[in-house]
């Protein structure tokens, strides 16, 4: 999941995504295509998406969490969404639509093997009203499942893709920030960084500093040029 503040940006949106689906399952019946024939199982869907979304917003710490604490909800989400889908029409069910928010946060924040293992199912999710549903089978559902089938995997590897390279332009941007651009050599900013790590740590071990200093370079850039002085360097 990366650092303690990725974590816990993830974990929050993860609650808050919960809260909006919960608020919005109770009225999928009365959208077109919604059905209320089984509002209770509605309802207490839609509760538990609230009650674990305020969880998720005000009581865990996700900075401090373990993987599986984000992994299981959001596969989850996957039976949340299912039943919503059955509850709620099928075939026809808006909640169906709820797989790319899914999609997203799922992409966003996981690494690529698990992301692709919750893409598939929610690819999976979209083919189950084919068991229970004799209104799946029509043609405009079918064309909409081989729709879905090839958009979810393909926006799934793109927001893949530009998140590996947020990651590599976030990592060389860090390395040009700690290291002198000439030399190589770790600079003061790293220095204090380490410092703080090490002063942060239980153990009492021994620290030393060493410091070294070159006699005469400032004659170097003065009498042959600063180009002269970097190649001393």
């Amino acid at each position: 999941m990366g650092t303690a503040s990725e974590r816990l940006l993830a974990g929050r949106l993860a609650g808050l995504l919960y809260v909006l689906g919960g608020a919005t399952v109770v009225a999928l019946p009365l959208l077109p295509g919604g059905t209320r024939d089984h509002y209770g199982w509605i309802a207490l869907i839609g509760a538990v998406c609230l009650v674990w979304g305020l969880l998720c917003l005000f009581v865990i710490d996700f900075a401090q969490a373990p993987p599986l604490l984000f992994l299981l909800p959001t596969a989850g989400a996957l039976v949340l969404i299912a039943g919503t889908m059955a509850t709620t029409g099928g075939a026809s069910s808006p909640a169906r639509y709820f797989t790319f928010f899914l999609l997203v946060y799922a992409a966003a924040f996981y690494p690529a093997r698990e992301a692709w293992a919750l893409l598939a199912g929610l690819v999976a999710v979209q083919f189950l009203p084919l068991l229970y549903d004799t209104g799946a089978t029509s043609g405009q559902y079918v064309g909409e499942l081989l729709a879905l089938t090839v958009v979810i995997p393909v926006l799934g590897g793109v927001v893949l893709k530009g998140k590996e390279l947020l990651v590599e332009l976030r990592a060389e941007a860090e390395d040009q920030a700690l290291h002198d651009p000439l030399t190589g050599l770790a600079n003061r900013r790293a220095m204090l960084r380490w410092l703080e790590e090490r002063f942060a740590r239980d153990d009492q071990e021994a620290l030393g500093l060493l410091l070294v200093d070159l006699d005469g370079f400032k004659d170097v850039n003065t009498l042959h040029g600063y180009q002269m002085g970097e190649r001393v360097l």
